[in-house]
């Protein structure tokens, strides 16, 4: 029973690739680690249902697609909030910006000052 809960042959068995050490060694993460599950599954655990775990897999891709853009969109903000500051400040986006200055499009987020 050990093996079977422990080293799913579906997943590889107890080799160098098994799927946990793999998801582990390359530190996935959530989505993309079960997105690796399930390609490495695929076909495996249940003939039957191999286009299905390709969908999964599909699916925590598409999750964390849509994380990661987020996140890339925040952080796109976030410097146009910077550059948007800077060019308020009169000086073409260098020098000493003073954040918390009222009027300024980043007025209150960081309550200090910034050289560029």
């Amino acid at each position: 029973m050990a093996g079977a809960v422990e080293h799913p042959a579906h997943y590889g068995g107890d080799t160098t690739y098994e799927t946990i050490k793999v998801i582990e060694a390359w530190e996935l993460g959530f989505h993309l680690g079960n997105a690796v599950k399930y390609i490495s599954r695929a076909g495996k655990k249940d003939p039957t249902k191999t286009l299905e775990d390709i969908d999964k897999a599909i699916w925590y891709l598409q999750q964390y697609r849509l994380r990661e853009q987020r996140k890339r969109d925040k952080l796109l903000e976030e410097a146009a909030l910077v550059t948007a500051a800077h060019e308020a400040a009169g000086n073409g986006g260098r020098g000493q910006v003073n954040w918390s200055e009222p009027g300024h499009p980043v007025s209150g987020l960081s309550g200090g000052s910034c050289r560029g």
